[in-house]
Protein backbone atom coordinates (compact mmCIF):
# COMPACT_ATOMS: atom_id res chain seq x y z
CA UNK A 1 0.00 0.00 0.00
CA UNK A 2 1.12 3.95 -0.23
CA UNK A 3 1.53 3.78 3.40
CA UNK A 4 3.97 1.13 3.54
CA UNK A 5 5.86 2.69 0.55
CA UNK A 6 5.98 5.91 2.49
CA UNK A 7 6.77 4.28 5.87
CA UNK A 8 9.85 1.99 4.26
CA UNK A 9 13.08 4.14 4.80
CA UNK A 10 14.84 2.87 1.45
CA UNK A 11 12.26 4.46 -0.73
CA UNK A 12 12.02 7.41 1.65
CA UNK A 13 15.79 7.77 0.31
CA UNK A 14 14.94 7.29 -3.32
CA UNK A 15 12.55 10.20 -3.11
CA UNK A 16 14.89 12.46 -1.06
CA UNK A 17 17.72 11.38 -3.70
CA UNK A 18 15.31 12.12 -6.64
CA UNK A 19 14.16 15.35 -5.75
CA UNK A 20 17.89 16.57 -4.94
CA UNK A 21 18.79 15.38 -8.41
CA UNK A 22 16.00 17.49 -10.00
CA UNK A 23 17.19 20.24 -7.85
CA UNK A 24 20.52 20.37 -9.88
CA UNK A 25 18.24 19.98 -13.36
CA UNK A 26 16.08 22.36 -12.75
CA UNK A 27 18.59 24.88 -11.46
CA UNK A 28 20.40 24.63 -14.39
CA UNK A 29 17.43 24.42 -16.54
CA UNK A 30 16.23 28.01 -14.95
CA UNK A 31 19.85 29.68 -15.19
CA UNK A 32 19.54 28.99 -19.38
CA UNK A 33 16.01 30.65 -19.52
CA UNK A 34 17.09 34.00 -17.66
CA UNK A 35 17.92 35.61 -20.91
CA UNK A 36 18.58 34.68 -24.46
CA UNK A 37 21.66 32.78 -24.44
CA UNK A 38 24.25 32.09 -26.66
CA UNK A 39 24.60 28.13 -27.95
CA UNK A 40 28.23 28.42 -26.11
CA UNK A 41 26.25 29.73 -23.04
CA UNK A 42 24.22 26.90 -22.89
CA UNK A 43 26.92 24.32 -23.49
CA UNK A 44 29.18 26.23 -20.34
CA UNK A 45 25.61 25.12 -18.42
CA UNK A 46 26.01 21.68 -19.22
CA UNK A 47 29.17 21.29 -18.95
CA UNK A 48 29.03 22.62 -15.23
CA UNK A 49 25.81 20.22 -14.35
CA UNK A 50 28.17 17.38 -15.83
CA UNK A 51 31.30 17.86 -13.81
CA UNK A 52 28.76 18.53 -10.36
CA UNK A 53 27.07 15.13 -11.48
CA UNK A 54 31.04 13.42 -12.27
CA UNK A 55 32.00 14.61 -8.95
CA UNK A 56 28.96 13.41 -6.95
CA UNK A 57 29.41 10.11 -8.91
CA UNK A 58 32.86 9.60 -7.72
CA UNK A 59 32.18 10.75 -3.95
CA UNK A 60 29.05 9.07 -4.04
CA UNK A 61 27.63 12.10 -2.85
CA UNK A 62 23.98 12.00 -0.69
CA UNK A 63 22.39 15.50 0.08
CA UNK A 64 22.35 16.03 3.75
CA UNK A 65 18.20 14.44 3.84
CA UNK A 66 19.16 11.31 1.65
CA UNK A 67 22.26 10.81 3.86
CA UNK A 68 20.27 11.21 7.05
CA UNK A 69 17.55 8.48 5.59
CA UNK A 70 20.45 6.17 4.58
CA UNK A 71 21.67 5.83 8.21
CA UNK A 72 18.50 4.32 8.73
CA UNK A 73 18.68 1.67 6.11
CA UNK A 74 20.77 -2.10 7.24
CA UNK A 75 24.20 -2.60 6.32
CA UNK A 76 23.51 -4.87 2.81
CA UNK A 77 20.81 -1.98 1.48
CA UNK A 78 23.16 0.76 1.60
CA UNK A 79 25.80 -1.56 0.22
CA UNK A 80 22.90 -2.00 -2.79
CA UNK A 81 21.91 1.67 -2.69
CA UNK A 82 25.44 3.09 -3.44
CA UNK A 83 25.89 0.54 -5.96
CA UNK A 84 22.33 2.21 -7.21
CA UNK A 85 23.48 5.82 -6.76
CA UNK A 86 26.38 5.28 -9.04
CA UNK A 87 24.72 3.84 -11.37
CA UNK A 88 21.64 6.79 -11.70
CA UNK A 89 24.47 9.14 -11.73
CA UNK A 90 26.34 7.48 -14.71
CA UNK A 91 22.62 6.90 -16.24
CA UNK A 92 22.37 11.01 -15.51
CA UNK A 93 26.22 11.38 -17.27
CA UNK A 94 25.55 9.67 -20.24
CA UNK A 95 22.29 11.68 -20.94
CA UNK A 96 24.03 14.97 -21.01
CA UNK A 97 26.34 13.92 -23.08
CA UNK A 98 23.67 13.25 -25.89
CA UNK A 99 22.90 16.73 -25.66
CA UNK A 100 26.35 17.39 -25.70
CA UNK A 101 26.82 16.08 -29.20
CA UNK A 102 24.17 18.44 -30.47
CA UNK A 103 26.83 21.19 -29.25
CA UNK A 104 30.02 19.63 -30.71
CA UNK A 105 32.02 21.89 -31.75
CA UNK A 106 31.27 25.13 -29.06
CA UNK A 107 33.89 23.57 -27.58
CA UNK A 108 36.91 25.87 -29.47
CA UNK A 109 34.26 28.79 -28.86
CA UNK A 110 34.29 29.27 -25.02
CA UNK A 111 36.58 31.36 -24.79
CA UNK A 112 34.25 33.88 -26.18
CA UNK A 113 32.12 33.63 -22.55
CA UNK A 114 35.07 36.02 -21.12
CA UNK A 115 35.07 33.64 -18.16
CA UNK A 116 39.06 34.35 -18.22
CA UNK A 117 40.79 36.68 -20.79
CA UNK A 118 41.70 34.53 -23.88
CA UNK A 119 44.85 33.59 -25.42
CA UNK A 120 45.50 34.34 -29.06
CA UNK A 121 46.21 30.53 -29.56
CA UNK A 122 42.21 29.79 -27.96
CA UNK A 123 41.48 32.28 -30.85
CA UNK A 124 43.44 31.15 -33.47
CA UNK A 125 42.27 27.30 -32.83
CA UNK A 126 38.52 29.09 -33.51
CA UNK A 127 39.59 30.69 -36.24
CA UNK A 128 41.23 27.74 -37.86
CA UNK A 129 37.62 24.97 -36.88
CA UNK A 130 35.94 27.84 -38.50
CA UNK A 131 37.64 27.87 -41.25
CA UNK A 132 37.92 23.80 -41.79
CA UNK A 133 34.36 23.42 -41.03
CA UNK A 134 32.66 26.86 -42.94
CA UNK A 135 34.12 26.14 -46.15
CA UNK A 136 37.01 27.83 -47.87
CA UNK A 137 35.22 30.85 -48.61
CA UNK A 138 35.39 31.93 -44.86
CA UNK A 139 38.79 31.14 -45.15
CA UNK A 140 39.25 33.42 -47.46
CA UNK A 141 37.40 36.65 -45.70
CA UNK A 142 39.91 35.92 -42.71
CA UNK A 143 43.23 38.07 -42.48
CA UNK A 144 44.36 36.81 -39.65
CA UNK A 145 47.17 39.98 -39.44
CA UNK A 146 44.33 42.32 -38.88
CA UNK A 147 42.73 39.64 -36.39
CA UNK A 148 45.49 39.83 -34.11
CA UNK A 149 46.02 43.12 -34.21
CA UNK A 150 42.89 43.46 -32.99
CA UNK A 151 43.13 40.92 -30.53
CA UNK A 152 45.98 42.80 -29.23
CA UNK A 153 44.01 46.33 -28.89
CA UNK A 154 41.02 44.04 -27.28
CA UNK A 155 43.68 42.61 -24.46
CA UNK A 156 44.97 45.93 -23.73
CA UNK A 157 41.76 47.36 -23.23
CA UNK A 158 40.28 44.58 -21.34
CA UNK A 159 43.65 44.42 -18.72
CA UNK A 160 42.75 48.48 -18.86
CA UNK A 161 39.18 48.17 -17.19
CA UNK A 162 38.70 44.29 -15.97
CA UNK A 163 39.28 46.02 -12.31
CA UNK A 164 36.40 48.26 -12.97
CA UNK A 165 34.18 45.56 -14.38
CA UNK A 166 34.66 43.11 -11.30
CA UNK A 167 34.37 46.35 -8.57
CA UNK A 168 30.88 46.94 -10.61
CA UNK A 169 30.24 43.31 -11.06
CA UNK A 170 29.62 43.75 -14.89
CA UNK A 171 30.37 40.35 -17.04
CA UNK A 172 32.58 40.86 -19.93
CA UNK A 173 29.98 39.78 -22.42
CA UNK A 174 27.21 42.04 -21.41
CA UNK A 175 29.83 45.00 -22.40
Amino acid sequence: SIRQFFNNSESKFWILFISNQLKNYNETIKSMKKSNMTTFEIADHLRILKEKLINRQRFRFLSRESQAEFQNLDTQSQIEVKENVVEFYSVMIEYLKIWENSLDGTEVFMWMLMHKYPSWDEVDLSIAYACENFGHTFHEKIDRDLLFDEYGLLKSYVEENVATWFDTKIRPQDI
